[in-house]
């Protein structure tokens, strides 16, 4: 774990404190609390002790304490006043696994309802991996080329699943590849789901039945369709195709 003289301690534990507290409250009441303290409401989360621990705080100075803590704050102020994610250090294992350890054992099969999206014709590519409380990313061997892309590699949710991405920012890593940060887009069936999509992937927006969405390759008109509608569709059409060739038989 990072140590609190390594300059990249700030932006872990700030993201890691932040997206805690949306855990427990929603994003909007985290960034509230952000702005309305200068960053200081960054240490509020019921974890914020445990989370400072791995960083080494209780083992420094007071004044060397102090300083970190000022930082933190600083920097969480300035990211959540210029609407810009906290997304913390991303760890090469991670992207190789498609999670961290920290999503390792969230079990995802209350979410595996069969979908199709119908109507896209945006770039496939990249691989999903959860990051669970921290916001998910992409690793691509291509770097988009949209500002919106549909993940072609689900498999770190257990499952293949309809995943679109609005891009935020991008970085190429060592190997070549590269990591993309941004706003994820999935269809949500909440009555079935245990757990809402964001609280899994705190960087994402849903809904039920359709994305409709601008794009720098023009407008994308999405249809979520779910497999028990689509049963349910193909069972009204039968019925009413029996029903007409039945009154068509009666006739004289």
């Amino acid at each position: 774990m990072l140590q609190l003289h390594n300059p990249l301690a700030i932006e872990d534990s700030a993201a890691v404190l932040f997206w805690n507290i949306v855990q427990e409250k929603t994003y909007i009441d985290a960034c509230e609390l952000v702005l309305s303290t200068h960053g200081r409401g960054i240490f509020s989360g019921k974890k914020s002790s445990e989370i400072l621990m791995n960083y080494g705080v209780f083992s420094a100075s007071p004044d060397d304490l102090k300083r970190f803590c000022t930082k933190v704050a600083n920097h969480a102020y300035i990211y959540t006043k210029n609407k810009v994610n906290m997304i913390g250090v991303v760890y090469r294992d991670d992207l190789i696994k498609g999670r961290s350890p920290s999503a390792t054992k969230i079990n995802l099969t209350y979410h595996n309802i069969s979908v199709r999206a119908y109507g896209s014709t945006l770039q496939k590519l990249g691989r999903l991996c959860l990051r669970t409380p921290l916001p998910s990313v992409v690793v691509a061997d291509l770097a988009p080329s949209c500002d919106y892309f549909q993940v072609k590699d689900t498999s770190s949710l257990g499952y293949e699943y309809p995943v679109f991405m609005a891009v935020q920012s991008l970085q190429q890593l060592e190997n070549g590849q590269w990591l993309i940060m941004g706003i994820f887009h999935l269809p949500e069936n909440i009555k079935k789901c245990a757990t809402p999509w964001n609280k899994i992937i705190p960087n994402s927006l849903t809904s039920h039945d359709h994305l409709l969405i601008s794009t720098s390759c023009g407008e994308q008109n999405i249809s979520y369709v779910w497999a028990e509608e689509h049963r349910k569709t193909r069972e009204t059409f039968r019925l009413i195709h029996r029903k007409v060739n039945q009154l068509i038989s009666k006739k004289p």
